[in-house]
């Protein structure tokens, strides 16, 4: 494309349009010289490795190390030279009121098979911890006798007696209702004959045997019959990503967690398909949902109590972002309680083979609160057979960041197409002036 200027007025063409010019020609001729000697003395790719931060850490020695976070209004000036200093602004959480900023420091850890199996030891155990102390549904599992609370309603039978119980038509409901004895709140039930009784906490026998004790000043021998017709008393949560979050009620028969969210209609489209969070008092128990809902492994169910607060999570919790060199970086959702390494790279589709530097396989894992470091980097070489076994049993998190890294070829060849449009404009501004003798 070729751009004509018209002619200008000799009062135009002053000593200010000649300065303009000749810095133009200048700034040209300087970009293609320091290009010229970067490529010839091989120092290019060195030079693009630190423009961007960070492309060096599987250089840096293991241990922890610190990041300076320049205050506000401080000047870096970059190693490579064509762009000169330039202004590093801080986040604002890094800036606390005095304006100085405060160093992040996180941990690099080379990935050995020591270090795996300490991991997959660690996940063992917040998995298996504190779940296994709780009772497991279970078809052989014999539930305990149910025992009434307030809100109940009870149905109560003196055989030969049918002044003390007169029959109704109609089906249950019916007999809840008109013939039914309610529990108050304070857990006690009135009888004919017998007075008022306290029953909150017995069970059916329990409370036959306590009315028929009572009924004897009147009857003789009176034999009776209890039996809850209405459960009211006990309700357990469920929320979360559930077809139908509510509250439930607890009947006589065993109900564990996997009940509780079938009677919750299920889970919904977005639900996480690997935990369940059970909340009983101040604890907290992790139920892992995966193995009880695909039963290719051993997976306790545990039994719901009155109170119980079941949580399903969202999907997006479990969430493993894979960056960098591979074929489609993406989000991969955890469908289990953990996933390996080596299975969240394949699901990216595998390294780019073209720019991924195999041996730079990089971990980002949050330390969390309290933590003497802000982050762990777990830096793996998968180049050679051993490494990939090791990314086949290193165990990610939820939220961790893979990050692959690329080679300096591919480095230098991204920097030169960033400054190649530059040049090339600043060079045809330059034949352009030319042309009209500017």
């Amino acid at each position: 494309m070729i751009f004509q200027i018209p002619p200008r007025p000799a009062s135009l063409r002053g000593d200010r349009l000649s300065r303009t010019v000749r810095s133009l020609r200048l700034v040209c001729s300087g970009v293609f010289g320091r290009l010229g000697v970067f490529v010839l003395a091989g120092l290019l790719p060195v030079g693009c490795a630190n423009v961007v931060p960070g492309l060096n850490l599987p250089e840096t020695e293991e241990g922890v190390h610190e990041i300076q976070v320049p205050a506000k209004g401080a000047t870096v000036k970059a190693e490579w030279p064509p762009y000169g200093p330039r202004e590093v602004p801080p986040p604002p959480s890094a800036l606390p009121e005095s304006g100085v900023a405060t160093p992040e420091r996180y941990r690099l850890v080379r990935v050995t098979p020591q270090v795996v199996a300490s991991l997959r030891q660690a996940s063992a155990t917040v998995l298996g911890d504190p779940v296994s102390e709780l009772p497991d549904v279970s078809p052989a599992y014999v539930p305990p006798e149910y025992r009434v609370g307030p809100g109940d309603v009870l149905f109560v039978t003196v055989w030969d007696h049918p002044e003390l119980a007169q029959p109704v038509k109609g089906g249950l409901q019916d007999l809840a209702v008109k013939e039914g004895r309610l529990v108050a709140a304070d857990g006690t039930m009135y009888y004919p004959y017998a007075g008022t009784l306290r029953v909150g906490g017995l069970t059916c026998a329990e409370i036959r045997e306590s009315l028929a004790g009572r009924l004897k000043d009147v009857i003789l021998e009176p034999k009776v019959d209890v039996k809850v017709v209405n459960y009211r008393a006990h309700r357990v949560q469920v929320t979360g990503e559930v077809r139908k979050p509510g509250t439930f009620t607890l009947d006589d028969a065993p109900k564990g967690v996997l009940q509780a969210l079938d009677d919750a209609g299920g889970l919904s489209q977005d639900a996480s398909r690997r935990r369940a969070i059970l909340v009983r008092g101040k604890e907290r128990f992790t139920i892992d949902l995966a193995s009880l809902l695909s039963g290719d492994a051993p997976a306790r169910n545990p039994m719901v109590r009155p109170g119980d607060v079941i949580h399903v999570p969202s999907r997006a919790d479990d969430r493993i972002f894979v960056l960098g060199e591979v074929e489609k970086a993406q989000p991969v959702y955890m469908e289990r309680m953990s996933m390996p390494l080596i299975e969240a790279l394949t699901l990216s589709g595998g390294l780019d083979k073209a720019r991924a530097n195999d041996s730079g396989v990089l971990v980002f894992r949050n330390s969390g609160a309290g933590a003497d470091v802000s982050a762990s980097v777990y830096a793996i070489d998968v180049s050679s057979a051993g490494g990939f076994l090791l990314a086949s049993q290193f165990p990610l998190r939820e939220s961790d960041i893979v990050y692959v890294m690329s080679t300096a070829l591919s480095r230098y060849n991204t920097v030169i197409s960033q400054i190649l449009p530059t040049a090339q404009l600043l060079w045809q501004v330059d034949q352009v002036m030319e042309r009209n003798d500017l």
